[in-house]
């Protein structure tokens, strides 16, 4: 007979594993999954970055997800196969082709699929619109996303952090009065708690928006309502 944590463990599992299979993105007959305690492991193969990105973004949206294992390996397959200076290749030329990204900032190293992107760019929306081309390209196993985001100057960080304080109470999903704001030189600290990994991500993402932030602490909790 299962105990009450085994059968909301038990539970928990089935609803990711309901969430996976529906979304078409996913081959969820791939993904071995267990949960213990709200943790979430994933393991098996898939057959691209991609998918192994959006099989964990699915699994952080569900409500009861305390944190995820990703052990998920990328295992591409034969006709999807290239190698590195391919790899590379396309992969400069889909940066150097997106408006959103400074031209001949951000630089990218592939080594047995694995991708490596350094440089640097003014704003983390930059940094993150390269990570994403890079998701999409056929070959692809991981990203190292090293690059960095300029200091700008700043006179006035107490008008910076009333900036990330206003994007949060703006944004539909995140509760702000639940979120502490510190900023020193550039350096954000997000403290609090929240309800679900959207909300922790989406606070994330709105202090990243601020002018001349160039790093983001996230220490939000997540404590799902019961």
């Amino acid at each position: 007979m299962l105990d009450g944590a085994q059968k909301t463990d038990a539970a928990l599992r089935q609803a990711v594993q309901d969430a996976l299979t529906f979304d078409p993105r996913i081959t969820a007959a791939h993904i071995g999954l267990t949960a213990n305690a709200g943790i979430i492991t994933m393991t098996g193969k898939v057959p691209s970055f991609i998918e192994r990105y959006h099989a964990g973004q699915v699994v952080l949206g569900l409500q009861d997800v305390r944190g995820l294992a990703d052990e998920l390996e990328v295992d591409v397959l034969g006709q999807h196969r290239r190698d590195d200076e391919d790899i590379v290749q396309t992969l400069t030329a889909a940066i150097d082709a997106n408006s959103l990204i400074p031209p001949g900032q951000i630089r990218s190293a592939v080594h047995a699929g694995l991708v490596t992107l350094s440089g640097e760019c003014d704003w983390h929306d930059q940094k993150d619109t390269a990570e994403q081309s890079t998701r999409c390209v056929p070959g692809v196993t991981g990203v190292i996303n090293t690059v960095t985001v300029r200091p700008q100057e700043r006179s006035d960080w107490r008008e910076v952090r009333q900036k990330i304080i206003g994007a949060c109470q703006r944004h539909a999903s995140v509760d702000a009065k639940q979120i502490a704001v510190a900023l020193r030189d550039g350096a954000v600290t997000l403290t609090g708690a929240v309800r679900s990994w959207d909300e922790r991500r989406d606070a994330e993402n709105a202090a990243w928006l601020a002018p001349g932030v160039r790093r983001v602490d996230n220490q939000i909790a997540v404590q799902h309502p019961r």
